[in-house]
């Protein structure tokens, strides 16, 4: 069982008492894998308090490695590039490290097998003088297995899981080989079984942090060792991001200027791209949510997931012409949603994901679960209903109660 909040917390008191630093073991370094920007919030959270824990700097050398699963975004002006940039400034001892398209589309493509893009890994590691850091990732659930071509790469570091934020885990063991049969899924599961052909060992996290224990070691998967992350820890690096990124103040500034009349935030998620529904039910979901929450004609703010399209974002406008909708700006639509502090507190977010347990550790915020058991039942595929209702059953029990209510014009 992963400890509680509290006595996270504690440990880290305990080896600072009375605000002393604990005593400094060594500087050590850590590499963190990011795929979404969102997900550096929780791993800058994991390194702090994984260094608290265990005596070490925390200002070490920290290299964040971004892998997108949008090629474009590595493109040498990209706007996600830029966002990094500015983000990482919060971090003064961390540097970027940002691989370029020719490196994304050709030795760390995903069509490449596990072992030839480690090895490629090891030596444009090398070349930027990492040896033996501390190697933190989200998961490595997806097909892709980027983060197990790290860990190959590096071999004998510590491997650290920070969840996916604020995050479920997810088994470290290596994927079952899947039986052929005539079918199109059978063969592209077969192309991604060939690449992890010269793979002996795999490696996996002996320890993990995420902003929620959702007490998922009662599975028999071989998970990770779970302490979870203080909200004060949390709190604080939202307050660090948010001072290198004035834009969001500004934003925030002009949607509260228009509260003459209520307003919604509604979080977006992936479940069509993540094969738990197919996208005409998610647009579907999203309608009756808002259906279910807000009245007819009030404004609605849509808060896009990373991997949301454009025809996605055009069916969802369409179905919710009752209402007025705006979508967050582009230049904002990939920051973490809990940096918008002020939104959160002064407006009601309608949320789906695992973000409504996130956002109860945060004082003073108005969010709604509104994921409900009849919408799993109707609306995602029968083959993923009992995980989903599983997995949503342990949102609810970490997600703040908000009564639902229907907001006027």
């Amino acid at each position: 069982m992963g400890r509680s909040n509290a006595s996270a917390a504690a440990l880290v008191s305990a080896m600072n008492p009375d605000g002393a630093s604990p005593a400094i073991v060594t500087d050590q370094e850590a590499l963190v894998l990011v795929s979404f920007a969102h997900q550096l919030v929780h791993a800058m959270c994991a390194v702090e308090l994984d260094r608290k824990l265990n005596g070490f700097s925390t200002t070490g050398r920290v290299i964040v490695a971004v892998w997108s699963y949008q090629t474009a975004h590595h493109q040498q002006n990209s706007t996600t590039r830029a966002l990094f940039e500015s983000i990482i400034r919060a971090y003064p001892f961390a540097e970027l490290l940002f691989f370029s398209l020719k490196e994304r589309k050709g030795p760390l493509s995903p069509y490449r097998r596990i072992m030839q893009r480690s090895l490629w890994l090891r030596q444009r590691l090398g070349s930027i003088r990492i040896a033996h850091p501390d190697f933190f990732y989200a998961h490595d659930a997806s097909a892709d297995h980027t983060a197990q071509a790290f860990m190959q790469a590096l071999q004998e570091t510590r491997n650290i899981c920070y969840g996916d934020a604020p995050g479920f885990l997810y088994p470290g063991l290596r994927p079952p080989r899947q039986s052929l049969t005539l079918s199109l899924s059978s063969l592209k599961n077969m192309l991604w079984q060939s690449r992890m052909s010269q793979v002996h060992d795999w490696y996996s996290a002996t320890h993990a942090y995420a902003a929620v224990d959702f007490n998922e070691r009662e599975k028999d998967q071989a998970l990770p060792e779970l302490t979870p992350i203080p909200p004060d820890l949390l709190i604080q690096h939202i307050t660090q991001l948010r001072e290198v990124l004035p834009a969001i103040a500004d934003f925030e500034h002009v949607v509260l200027a228009k509260q003459r009349r209520p307003s919604t935030v509604l979080l977006l998620s992936n479940f069509s791209k993540s094969r738990l529904m197919s996208q005409r039910n998610e647009v579907l979901l999203y309608q009756r949510i808002c259906n279910e929450n807000i009245t007819p004609g009030a404004r609605i703010l849509i808060k896009k997931h990373p991997g949301t399209t454009q025809c996605f974002m055009t069916s969802l406008l369409r179905s919710l012409d009752n209402f007025q909708v705006e979508v967050f700006p582009q230049h904002l639509e990939d920051l973490p949603i809990e940096l918008f502090t002020e939104i959160s507190t002064h407006t009601l977010v309608l949320s789906v994901s695992s973000a409504s347990a996130l956002f109860s550790l945060m004082p003073e915020s108005k969010v709604i679960h509104a994921l409900k058991q009849k919408h799993i039942c109707k609306l995602f595929y029968p083959t993923q209903q009992n995980y989903m209702l599983a997995a949503n059953n342990k949102i609810l029990i970490h997600a703040k109660t908000v009564r639902p209510q229907t907001l006027s014009t």
